[in-house]
C-alpha cells in the first residue's frame, strides 16, 4: 500500500514538472506559436500589391486632384506652377519686380490707417436733443438707364471713381463698376452716360487733367476682389469732357520682354492714373 502512494505520488510529480516547463517555454518563444499574418507566398503578396497601385493610379494623379486629371498633365502643371509663382509675386514671361511685396505691405498699411479714420468717422454718435439727422448720400442715378422699354429710371450700382471739377464743382465725372462712365453739369441733379462706345464699360480709375480740365483720363478694369469684376482693355482719355465728349482709345502700348511681346494693360485694372499738373500730355498709370 505504501509502494503505490508513493508511486502515485512520483507521477503526479513528474506530470506536474512537464506542464511547468512546458508553459515556460509557450512564455519564452510567443511568437512560435502565434498565427502568422500574412500566409500568402512571397509572389503572390508582390501580384496583390501591384493590383493596389493599378487601382490607385485609376482613382487619379495626386499631383493632378479631381479636376486637373481632365487636362494635359503638362499643362496643368505650367498653369498651377505660374500661378502660384503670381501669388508671390513672379508673373510669367515678365522679369521679377522685388518691389511688389513692399508696394503691397505699403498699400495694406494705407487701409488699415484709412479705415482707422473711417471709423472714427462713423462711430456710435447721436445726435443732439431736439436735433435731426440730414441724409446727404449717397443716392441713386434719377435718370439712369433701365432695361426695360429704354425708359430713364432711378438706378444705383457699384462706383469705382469720382471726380469733381476743381474750377466748376457743377461738373462731376462718375466711374462704374460695369456701367462706364458718367457725366453731371449741374453737381449731380441729372446725369448721362458718356462712355458707351468704349470696348470695356469696367471702370477702375478717373483723372481729371490739372492744366487742361476738358480732358478726363478713363483707366479700365475693376479692381476690387470681387465675382462680378471684370479686367478692362487699356486707358482712354476724353477729350472736350464738359462739352462734347470725344473718345481717344483704348490707348494700350506693347511691350516686349525677351522674345515675348504683348499689350501691357491686357487682362487687367487700371486703379489710379496721375497727370503731370503743369503737362496734360504726361500722365502715370
Amino acid at each position: 500500500m505504501k509502494h503505490r502512494t508513493l508511486a502515485t505520488i512520483l507521477i503526479l510529480f513528474v506530470l506536474l514538472s512537464l506542464m511547468i516547463w512546458s508553459f515556460g517555454s509557450s512564455a519564452a518563444n510567443p511568437n512560435e506559436s502565434a498565427p502568422k499574418e500574412n500566409s500568402l507566398p512571397e509572389n503572390e503578396v508582390s501580384e496583390v500589391f501591384q493590383q493596389r497601385r493599378g487601382e490607385e493610379e485609376e482613382d487619379g494623379d495626386a499631383d493632378l486632384g479631381k479636376w486637373g486629371s481632365r487636362m494635359d498633365r503638362e499643362e496643368y502643371l505650367r498653369e498651377r506652377g505660374e500661378y502660384i509663382g503670381l501669388k508671390r509675386g513672379y508673373e510669367a514671361g515678365l522679369p521679377f519686380n522685388p518691389e511688389v511685396r513692399r508696394n503691397a505691405i505699403d498699400q495694406m498699411e494705407r487701409q488699415l490707417n484709412r479705415r482707422k479714420l473711417e471709423s472714427v468717422i462713423s462711430g456710435d454718435l447721436s445726435p443732439a436733443a431736439g436735433v435731426a439727422w440730414t441724409p446727404i448720400g449717397p443716392f441713386s442715378i434719377a435718370n439712369g438707364q433701365s432695361l426695360q422699354n429704354n425708359v430713364s429710371t432711378a438706378v444705383s450700382g457699384r462706383v469705382t471713381a469720382v471726380v469733381v471739377d476743381p474750377i466748376d464743382p457743377n461738373n462731376v465725372y462718375l466711374g462704374t463698376a460695369q456701367g462706364g462712365v458718367w457725366r453731371s453739369l449741374n453737381a449731380g441733379t441729372t446725369w448721362e452716360a458718356i462712355f458707351d462706345s468704349a470696348d470695356s464699360l469696367a471702370i477702375g480709375a478717373l483723372a481729371l487733367a490739372p492744366s487742361d480740365r476738358t480732358k478726363l483720363y478713363v483707366g479700365t478694369g475693376e479692381f476690387n476682389a470681387c465675382a462680378d469684376c471684370f479686367f478692362g482693355a487699356g486707358l482712354y482719355r476724353i477729350d472736350t469732357v464738359n462739352t462734347t465728349p470725344s473718345l481717344v482709345g483704348p490707348i494700350n502700348p506693347l511691350q516686349t520682354v525677351g522674345d515675348r511681346t504683348y499689350n501691357v494693360f491686357n487682362g487687367r485694372g487700371i486703379t489710379k492714373i496721375v497727370v503731370d499738373p503743369t503737362n496734360a500730355g504726361t500722365i502715370f498709370v
